[in-house]
Order: structure tokens, then C-alpha cells, then sequence
């Protein structure tokens, strides 16, 4: 069950770095395109 907790919260970390990543590539790419 803790194994799960730290599993669901890696999952959770790792969702919120791709998230972010990809408002800065958009940004990026608005910035290029502007």
C-alpha cells in the first residue's frame, strides 16, 4: 500500500513536469511565432 502511495505520487510529479514543459514549449512557439 505505501509502495502504491509513492507510485500514485511519482505518477503525480512526473504529470506536472510534462505539464510544464509542454505550457513552455507552447510558449516557446508563441514567442517564435509572434
Amino acid at each position: 500500500m505505501k509502495c502504491f502511495k509513492i507510485l500514485r505520487d511519482y505518477r503525480r510529479a512526473a504529470h506536472t513536469l510534462a505539464d510544464a514543459a509542454s505550457g513552455i514549449a507552447n510558449l516557446h512557439n508563441i514567442i517564435l511565432a509572434g
